[in-house]
Formats: structure tokens, sequence, C-alpha cells
């Protein structure tokens, strides 16, 4: 029989799972009609920038974890650009995704990077942000 009465929390989350010895248990779901998620934020990042590389050169490497990468290039000159591959051929051909200053590319997959750029004062920005668990 209900009393309308509420119950009171247990405790937190943190305390309810303060055992790490005990794993999650998978249990079988069948959604129908639309569902509201919410996307992890990001766990961690690391920022770095390179200059000089008129040589193909890795930027980023593969990783299962990447949430997303952002590539700006900086440079005096409007027409400089950076060529962005997924190996050392797409790079070094031309191939690849021709990147002018001023434009951020966004990347969500979780290939390797490579970069070549036209000119040595070229600089180009890269942010590798790492999914949250």
């Amino acid at each position: 029989m209900e009393t309308g009465q509420e119950t009171p929390p247990v405790g937190t989350v943190g305390e309810i799972y303060q055992d790490e010895s005990t794993s999650p248990i998978r249990v079988p779901v069948s959604v129908e009609g639309p569902v509201q998620v919410h996307q992890l934020p990001s766990r961690s990042a690391g920022m770095r920038n390179w200059t000089g590389i008129t040589e193909a050169t890795r930027v980023g490497n593969q990783d299962p974890r990447r949430r997303r990468a952002v590539l700006l290039v900086y440079s005096a000159t409007p027409t400089d650009f950076v060529i962005i591959g997924t190996d050392q051929n797409e790079a070094t051909s031309g191939y690849g995704f021709r990147l002018a200053p001023g434009i951020p590319l966004e990347i969500s997959h979780q290939e390797a990077l490579y970069a070549k750029a036209n000119a040595a004062g070229v600089i180009l920005s890269v942010l590798n942000e790492q999914w949250a668990d």
C-alpha cells in the first residue's frame, strides 16, 4: 500500500559503485521511437603547433579514443596551404585535403593524420580531444 511518502536515497552514485571489483551488467534493450541521449564531454585534449613541415609528417596517431581533432593553418601569405591525409602518400602526392589558412577543419575519424605544408613558414595547429569514459 502506497503512503505517498518518498523513500530517502540509498547513497550517492560514488558510494553505490565504490566496489571496483564488480563490472557492469549488460542488459538487452529494445528501443521503440526516438530516444534523447547526451553526448559525454571530452576527457582530455592535447594541443600542438607544427612549423616547417615541408615533408609529409604524422601530426596525429591512429587513435580509437579520439573524439575529434581540429586543425587550423596560420600563415602570413593567404595562398599558403597544408595538405592533410590519412597516410604519408596522400600528404606527399597532394591527393589529400587542401587546408587554407584561417579555416578550421574538424575531423571525427580515428585514423592517423599526416600533413605537408607548401612553405616552411606555415604553422599547423592541432587540437586532439579524447572521449570520456
